[in-house]
């Protein structure tokens, strides 16, 4: 996340208690942002009965919601580490003139590639034209956040960036509230959209405020998209694995419910799920306030002391400096997570009868935090090893989550309801376990791999 770290690092240096807290505050809104924006704001309108709609409306609300959270992350998944490879480089040879116009130039084909995905879906759901359409912006609008987020990596204002999104969900909200009064289920997507138009609009202006208009052609991106496909497969086969055990749930006789066509959901699983992801968000913010301060800061000395020709017994102690580091930081995140999980899993009964959820699904919720602490540290190791260069040992790590995910939510149909959710925490062990022995074995043997990559001359 390059130049996020000179921001946070200024805001843990402010005197006193607050200076911690802005930086934290920050890191939520970089890691979790738009699914905070979704996550709350569906909450309030689930609350609030979202504003006059049918209960059945409602329900197709919230599945397209749903089904547009999900192609969105796969999708942008899948550019999103070539984008940030490519802003790194740009940025270590001081090119920005080149952010916007690469931002425009995937965002235009990231727009192409959803609208032809949404329409052939939609071929298959029999709505109104005017919902679909509907549907189809708010897709469009979720992408392009996510995309924004990306190349904003490189941002200063992180004021602009959080109340973006807080007036963001606050427009989803009212708009989504008045809409569905007004218009039926049509206002009440359209409404529920203006709030992400709202952050991606506001990102947008931020991107061309930092990085100006596209006036020229993004130097070095076509070769970027060819030389780091590594990367794409990365991005696509990770975020799908985020997915994989939801959109086997949507679509298995044990588990879904038809709404309506090829539009199925299922509520046993799904707000289980999606309640126990936000039960990491701290530890991501942590991981990145710490990842781009202590970590990046034992990062770049390393490297300093290799390109100084430094002695190999200098090298050796930047390396265990650097190891070092990024274990007593996991220790840190595990020292405020894993109480934090251990709560929400005891506390799961009050938790499910103060929001009045189903019953059933306390026992998902349960696998799901523990699953959801296991993902967020093998995530965390996916982002190291790509620090270090490992990019065919983090594809095999995408590719063991993903089949893993797969396979055992597949197994865990026939266990019954009571283990929903066990296969995603099974894989998420595995996925976490294979990438601590990678990560490892990387940090161990990185002076090898770092000079062996060097040009011979």
């Amino acid at each position: 996340m390059a130049g996020i770290g000179f921001t946070l690092r200024r805001m843990l240096n402010e005197g006193g208690i607050l200076g911690p807290l802005k930086a934290f505050h920050y890191a939520v809104i970089i890691t979790s942002g738009p699914w905070l924006i979704s996550s709350l704001s569906l909450a309030v309108l689930s609350i609030y009965g979202a504003l006059g709609a049918e209960s059945h409306e409602f329900e197709i609300f919230l599945a397209l919601v749903g089904y547009a959270l999900a192609a969105s992350l796969i999708n942008v998944g899948t550019i999103h580490q070539v984008a940030s490879r490519y802003l790194a480089d740009r940025l270590y040879e001081n090119q920005p003139e080149f952010f916007a116009p690469a931002f425009s130039m995937l965002l235009a084909g990231l727009l192409l590639v959803q609208t032809v995905l949404a329409v052939l879906f939609f071929t298959q759901v029999p709505l109104p034209l005017a919902v679909l359409v509907a549907s189809l912006i708010m897709l469009l609008a979720i992408s392009g956040t996510w995309l924004a987020m990306t190349f904003l990596s490189a941002a200063k204002d992180y004021r602009a960036i959080a109340w973006a999104f807080v007036g963001g969900g606050l427009v989803a909200i009212v708009a989504s509230i008045n809409g569905g009064q007004h218009f039926g289920l049509t206002g009440q997507i359209l409404g529920f959209t203006c709030g992400y138009l709202f952050c991606f609009a506001t990102l947008v202006v931020r991107i061309t405020i930092e990085f100006g208009l596209p006036l020229v052609r993004p130097r070095h991106l076509q070769t970027a998209l060819v030389r780091f496909w590594p990367l794409i497969v990365i991005g696509f086969a990770y975020n799908l694995g985020v997915w994989i055990d939801k959109i086997l749930c949507w679509y298995h006789p044990n588990t879904r419910k038809v709404v309506v066509g090829a539009l199925h959901v299922a509520p046993i699983y799904d707000n289980a799920m999606y309640l126990a992801y936000l039960s990491i968000i701290p530890a991501l913010a942590l991981f990145l306030v710490r990842v781009e301060t202590d970590f990046y800061d034992t990062y770049r000395t390393y490297f300093s002391i290799l390109l100084g020709r430094g002695t190999l017994n200098e090298i050796e102690a930047a390396r265990i400096r650097m190891r070092d580091t990024l274990w007593r930081n996991t220790a840190l995140i595990l020292k405020v997570q894993i109480p934090l999980s251990a709560l929400l899993i005891l506390g799961a009964p009050a938790i499910f009868h103060a929001l009045n959820l189903n019953w059933a699904s306390i026992f998902v919720f349960r696998f799901g935090c523990l699953g959801a602490l296991f993902h967020a540290l093998h995530l965390m190791i996916l982002i190291v090893l790509l620090y270090l260069e490992y990019r065919i040992e983090a594809l095999s790590l995408a590719l063991v989550f993903v089949t893993t995910n797969a396979a055992f939510t597949w197994l865990a149909f026939d266990w019954g309801n009571a283990y929903l959710g066990i296969g995603y925490t099974i894989a998420c062990g595995i996925t976490l376990v294979v990438g601590a022995v990678m990560l490892s074995s990387a940090l161990d043997e990185l002076d090898f791999h770092v000079f062996v990559r060097q040009p011979l001359l």
